[in-house]
C-alpha cells in the first residue's frame, strides 16, 4: 500500500516537472537582439502544457488548431523525461519493496522483542511500586510481567538465537520503548482490562498480541483520494490472482481497510465500486476461482 501510494507520488511530481519544464521552455531569450512577443510564448506555452497533459493523461485537446512543431517538440521532450523518471521510479520502488517483504522477518523479530522489553519494564514498576507504594499496588500489576505467552517467548533458545544473528535488541532505544509503553500501552482500554483482571488465563495473555498492532492514521486530508484508489487496486488484484480467497472475503477485508486509513464515506464507496467490479469480472470469465466452497466464486 505505501509502495502504490508513493508512486502516485512520483508521478505526480514528475509530472509537475514536465509543465516546470515546459514553462521554461517557452519563456522569453534575454539574450536574444530579436523581439520577444510575451503573448505568443505564453499561448505557446498553454498548447504544449495542453498536448502535455494529453500525453500523459489522455486529457482532452481543446484547441482545434495544429500545433506548431516548437510546441511539439517541447511536448514530446517533457513526456519523454516523464517516461524515463517514472520507469527509473518504479524499479526503486519495486526493489524497494523487495527489500522490504524480506526484512518482515526482521520486523517481527523486533516486535516480538519490544513484547519482552515491555514485559520487563512492567516488572521493574511493579517492583517498584510494591517497595515504595503498596498501598498503591494493583492485583494485576504483574500480570504483563507473568504473560505466559511472553515468557514462552522469552525462554525460546530459537527465538534468542535469532535475535543474536540479526543483532535486535532494544537497549539503546530505552527512551523510545519506555514512552511507548507510558503513551500508548498503558492508555489501551484492553491493556487497562487486563491488567485488572487478577487472574488471567492463556487466552487472556494472548490479547495482549492484538495490543500491539501498529495503526497508522494520519493521513493526510488532500491524499485520502489516492488512498481509496489504492485500496481498490489493491482488492483487485487480490480477486483476480489469489484465486483461493472468496470475493465476499476480499471485499469485506478492504472494506476494513478504508475504515481504518480513509474517509467515513469510503466504506461505501469501496464496498460499491468492488461489487460492481467483480460482477462484471464474474460475467465476462475472467474471475475464477478455485478450491472447496468456491465454485460460485463467492
Amino acid at each position: 500500500m505505501q509502495t502504490l501510494f508513493a508512486l502516485g507520488q512520483c508521478k505526480e511530481a514528475n509530472f509537475n516537472i514536465g509543465l516546470a519544464e515546459i514553462e521554461e521552455a517557452f519563456q522569453p531569450d534575454l539574450n536574444s537582439m530579436e523581439p520577444q512577443d510575451k503573448v505568443q510564448l505564453k499561448a505557446e506555452s498553454k498548447k504544449a502544457k495542453s498536448l502535455f497533459n494529453h500525453k500523459v493523461n489522455g486529457a482532452r485537446l481543446n484547441d482545434s488548431e495544429p500545433f506548431s512543431k516548437q510546441v511539439e517538440e517541447v511536448a514530446g521532450l517533457a513526456y519523454k523525461n516523464y517516461l524515463d523518471n517514472s520507469k527509473k521510479d518504479l524499479e526503486r520502488l519495486r526493489k524497494d519493496m523487495l527489500l522490504d517483504a524480506e526484512s518482515l522477518i526482521d520486523y517481527f523479530l523486533w516486535t516480538i522483542s519490544l513484547m519482552i522489553t515491555w514485559s520487563d519494564l512492567s516488572k521493574t514498576e511493579a517492583d517498584k511500586k510494591q517497595k515504595l507504594s503498596p498501598e498503591r499496588l494493583l492485583s494485576g500489576d504483574f500480570n504483563l510481567a507473568q504473560n505466559k505467552v511472553v515468557n514462552y517467548l522469552r525462554k525460546s533458545s530459537k527465538l534468542q538465537v535469532a535475535l543474536v544473528k540479526k543483532n535486535i535488541s532494544w537497549e539503546d532505544e530505552e527512551d523510545n520503548f519506555k514512552n511507548w509503553y507510558k503513551e500508548v500501552v498503558k492508555k489501551d482500554e484492553t491493556f487497562s482490562a487486563y491488567r485488572r483482571n487478577p487472574n488471567p488465563g492463556f487466552a487472556d495473555d494472548k490479547e495482549y498480541s492484538e495490543m500491539i498492532a501498529a495503526k497508522t492514521k494520519n493521513w493526510e486530508v488532500d491524499r485520502l483520494a489516492n488512498t481509496d484508489q489504492i485500496i481498490l487496486k489493491m482488492a483487485i488484484a487480490e480477486m483476480l490472482n489469489f484465486r483461493n480467497i472468496p470475493v465476499k472475503v476480499t471485499i469485506n477485508e478492504y472494506i476494513e481497510l478504508s475504515k481504518n486509513y480513509s474517509t467515513p464515506k469510503s466504506k461505501q464507496f469501496v464496498n460499491g465500486i468492488l461489487d460492481v467490479i467483480s460482477n462484471e469480472l464474474k460475467e465476462n470469465g475472467i474471475l475464477k476461482k478455485t478450491g472447496r466452497g468456491l465454485i460460485d466464486n463467492k
